[in-house]
């Protein structure tokens, strides 16, 4: 369940992530009222069962059951506004009215770790910002350097626009432009990246700039772009490679998405701790 919305006084306009039919949108008659049979599964991040038919204009779910619940998640602010950033998301990359099966499975895996609280929350955020925004269509190529076929080096520059790397050498041989985030803030991972915008000669990095990683920190980006999905979240990163990640899936996908979800907003204001 990625989004609950009333309507009237009894109703609820669902917002799913499906197995078959990826986001569907369906009403809930009378799930508002504590006596309606589908009252608890009408809630936001529940993983269960719906009977869902299809009128001539609409959806409407007829009989639900939940399977999991994440009841977790609502007890902890930090970890309700990343979920609630993470359905956001869902809504936004995955297909509608068409199979999303794989979608639907990384879903439910991140929201079971953030609840379980078994891994870092930021790792998860960055982890499945990279893995949606791939199977979306907007996979980067992380394989090398683009220019001198690199696997490896000191630094890696990770540019946002083009979803290429390169080496630190090219980079600076080519000129390429300033690394800068949205609106002069530098992501959620607190990694910092020095650079100005504007007045690029390179070929690269002419618009949403570049995040500069250092080999662990490129490590954890292609894991989470290349890895099977089944161990997707099967790694762990920390100290300033776990930055340096956080900051550069971030800036990804604001430049991809080119806004800043209002979501992931509220979740970067809540003070730490």
């Amino acid at each position: 369940m990625l989004k609950v919305s009333p309507v009237g006084d009894k109703d609820r306009l669902l917002t799913l992530l499906s197995d078959e039919c990826g986001v569907i949108r369906a009403f809930a008659k009378g799930a508002r009222s504590l006596k309606n049979k589908n009252f608890a599964v009408c809630t936001q991040f529940v993983y269960g069962s719906f009977e869902i038919y299809k009128s001539r204009d609409y959806y409407s779910v007829s009989e639900s059951s939940p399977l999991q619940l994440f009841e977790a998640l609502s007890g902890d602010l930090s970890k309700l506004s990343l979920a609630q950033y993470f359905c956001e998301l869902a809504s936004l990359l995955a297909p509608s009215e068409t199979y999303a099966h794989d979608f639907l499975r990384v879903m439910r895996v991140a929201l079971y770790y953030l609840s379980a609280g078994e891994k870092d929350a930021r790792q998860l955020k960055a982890a499945l910002e990279m893995r949606l925004l791939s199977m979306a269509g907007y996979m980067p190529d992380l394989r090398m350097c683009r220019e001198c076929g690199a696997y490896t080096a000191p630094e890696m520059r990770f540019f946002h626009s083009e979803g290429i790397i390169l080496c630190g050498d090219c980079a600076a041989a080519g000129g390429v432009g300033g690394a800068t985030g949205v609106n002069g803030t530098s992501g959620t991972g607190g990694a910092s990246v020095a650079g100005g915008t504007g007045g690029a000669s390179g070929r690269y990095g002419q618009s949403g700039g570049y995040s500069s990683l250092g080999e662990d920190a490129l490590s954890a980006l292609r894991y989470s772009v290349y890895a099977e999905q089944k161990v997707l979240f099967s790694f762990s990163s920390s100290g300033v490679a776990l930055g340096q990640f956080c900051d550069a899936a971030e800036r990804y996908l604001i430049s991809k998405i080119e806004r800043v979800p209002k979501t992931l907003e509220f979740y970067r204001n809540l003070p730490e701790g």
